[in-house]
Formats: structure tokens, C-alpha cells, sequence
């Protein structure tokens, strides 16, 4: 067993009253309500009213969205095989007595 002063100084020992350990540490797990959001169920017939910054929100994503796949597809090509054959067609064309490129065939 531990000493009355060992059982003092140390922290784990340390506990007030009416103090409660959690060992989770995470909040308790609620029922599902039927809820998105915590928006409420509506009646059956009506429409959800939209707020003022929804349409906003959609069409501004959309678009960065859109505008982004424009950029991505339409990008230059930077390989380096790309860099290679037109570096070799450039110096090709500067000194005429280098051998002549022809691909493989596959």
C-alpha cells in the first residue's frame, strides 16, 4: 500500500468530491430525431422556405466548380517527354547533321 504522503502528492490521488471521470472524454450519443440540420418535419404539402443565401451558396459553388474542371482540362502540357521531343526537333532543325529522329514502330 502507499504511504499517507505518497497518496497525497500524487495527481491521479488527488480527486474532490463529487468529482465525475468521464474515460471517453466524448458527449453522449443522442437519439436520431428525423431531423437534417435540426430543421423541422414540415406537413405534408408544404415546401421548405429557402434562406437568402442558399441560391447564392449553389451557384457560387457550382460555378468554382465548373471553372475549375475548365482550368484542369485546358491546362498546358509540361511532361517532360513533350519538352524532350521538341527540344530534339529544335536542335534538329539548328544542325541538319544530326541523325534523324524516326519513332519505333509498336
Amino acid at each position: 500500500m502507499l504511504s499517507r504522503h505518497a497518496a497525497i502528492t500524487r495527481p491521479a490521488a488527488r480527486r474532490t468530491v463529487g468529482q465525475v471521470r468521464h474515460a471517453g472524454g466524448a458527449p453522449p450519443v443522442f437519439p436520431p430525431q428525423g431531423r437534417l440540420f435540426n430543421e423541422p418535419i414540415l406537413p405534408k404539402g408544404q415546401k421548405r422556405q429557402k434562406l437568402p443565401w442558399e441560391n447564392l451558396w449553389n451557384y457560387g459553388f457550382g460555378g468554382a466548380c465548373l471553372f475549375g474542371v475548365l482550368i484542369a482540362v485546358n491546362r498546358p502540357d509540361t511532361s517532360v517527354s513533350t519538352w524532350a521531343l521538341e527540344e530534339a526537333k529544335l536542335r534538329q532543325q539548328v544542325s541538319p547533321t544530326l541523325p534523324k529522329y524516326t519513332p519505333s514502330s509498336k
